[in-house]
């Protein structure tokens, strides 16, 4: 195990060395204390066993102990896409940005034929396989779901820039949802600009929910018109007139050769602000996040004979899957559970309400199958932890109730994802409390625009 290349509320990763070979990888150690956490880490693993494709970070292996579960993945030593383009020995071009975007559709494109949605796609969640290298992967499937058209799914968390309106408006998501996080990424790349950043998360969320957006500032003067088309075929109000991934290759700008693209340098100025803004962001939450835990520390210890609640960390769940009485690696490519999507909200049936990803827990109601399943060994050397064995991974559910906590920081109190070395950051659970003032943002804007007319 060598030095370590990010930090989170639930784990850390490292990089770490095969013994076999001597070959570069990433071990995620994830902080798994009970049945549940575990669940949600071996529902990461499932996901990305049925990830195989170039642009997707593949896993390699996954262990069980304890306390904690290893997942050792492909090491990507390229850096933060977005880092990568404002270096100065990089010169932006419409050209990178339409190689880079294929890249990105290729990967969604994959995902969603094996009927699977990423839900946080974002600039920190695309990496670089190496610093001199067009090639980039898609990463962090915390919050990945398999999804069935046909099953309406409803979730209530992900970035706020970059969550698509039926998100915002509680609404079933889709595919497409995945292909608005893409127009925005396309968005910043090409000008450094966010097309729906208010002065907070509320307004924000009032002018995606409008879906109201234009191309005047000057970082859009030497874009094509096919670019500014690509991206507005995809930031849609309507999510079933968005295009799909696979229709985003028969577009003008992603199909156009070589010799027809843009080259002409671009400005990254505004694109080196927007990162440090995220940076601030992040780093803001995470001091938030410490006082609410101080803050939760003095409360407990002030009142020891009576539970104290602080939202938004929830209360004990009525759900407890129960506990392997063992534990043992887990083998790629083995699937540890039966297919598993969204289930309609309405849906009484067995549910819970906890999903988790790299660096949060947001909550999103999904139906539960039981299953009983050997899992086998694997054999994958690893220097930081050892296998264990034998174990049968059994699942059970019942009925809770929706509880939908206050947070416009992160998706619980103490979470924030540091990254030293761009593996994730936090998705954030969208708070009650931003949707009634994005609500009200939204009358107010459309009020104004009726007293302009």
């Amino acid at each position: 195990m060598h030095e370590e290349v990010g930090k989170g509320r639930f784990g850390i990763v490292y990089r770490v060395t095969e013994k076999a070979n001597g070959t570069r990888r990433a071990a995620k150690i994830i902080k798994s204390r009970n049945a549940r956490e575990k669940e949600k880490v071996r529902e990461e693993i499932d996901i990305m066993n049925s990830l195989r494709h170039p642009k997707l970070l593949q896993l390699l292996a996954a262990y069980e102990q304890q306390r904690e579960m290893v997942m050792v993945m492909e090491y990507i030593s390229g850096g933060e896409l977005f880092e990568r383009v404002v270096a100065d020995d990089f010169a932006l071009t419409e050209r990178d940005c339409i190689l880079f975007v294929r890249q990105i559709c290729e990967g969604v494109d994959y995902m969603h034929k094996n009927l699977i949605v990423h839900l946080d796609l974002k600039p920190e969640n695309i990496l670089c396989v190496r610093r001199t290298s067009h090639q980039i992967k898609l990463i962090d499937f915390g919050l990945a779901r398999r999804f069935n058209p046909e099953d309406p799914c409803r979730v209530l968390f992900g970035t706020p820039e970059f969550i698509a309106p039926e998100i915002i408006n509680y609404e079933p998501i889709g595919f497409s949802s995945d292909m608005w996080s893409v127009g925005v990424i396309c968005y910043v790349l090409l000008s450094g600009l966010s097309p729906f950043m208010g002065d907070n998360d509320a307004e924000t969320f009032a002018n995606i929910t409008l879906a109201e957006f234009d191309f005047d500032d000057d970082a859009f003067s030497a874009i094509t018109d096919d670019a500014k088309d690509f991206i507005t075929s995809l930031l849609i109000q309507q999510k079933e007139k968005r295009l799909t991934a696979k229709e985003c290759f028969n577009h003008p700008w992603l199909a156009q050769t070589e010799a027809d693209m843009n080259k002409v340098v671009l400005s990254t100025d505004k694109l080196k602000k927007f990162i440090i803004r995220r940076k601030w962001q992040k780093t803001g939450n995470a001091i938030r996040a410490l006082g609410r835990m101080a803050n939760l520390t003095n409360r407990r210890s002030s009142q020891p004979s009576s539970p104290t609640r602080l939202s938004p960390l929830p209360e004990n769940h009525p759900h407890t899957p129960p506990s392997s009485s063992s534990q043992s690696p887990i083998s790629t490519p083995t699937t540890l559970s039966k297919t598993k999507g969204c289930a309609p909200v309405t849906r009484p049936s067995s549910s819970i309400v906890s999903e988790r990803s790299d660096s949060g827990i947001s909550e999103c109601s999904f139906n539960i199958e039981e299953n009983n399943q050997n899992v086998g060994n694997n054999q994958f050397g690893i220097t930081n932890g050892r296998a264990v064995t034998g174990r049968n991974v059994l699942k059970s559910g019942k009925t809770p109730s929706l509880d939908w906590q206050s947070s416009v920081d992160s998706a619980v109190c103490d979470d924030d994802y540091i990254s030293k070395n761009s593996f994730g950051s936090s998705p954030r659970k969208i708070s009650r409390e931003a949707l009634i003032h994005a609500k009200s943002a939204v009358a107010d804007t459309r009020m104004n625009a009726h007293s302009r007319i």
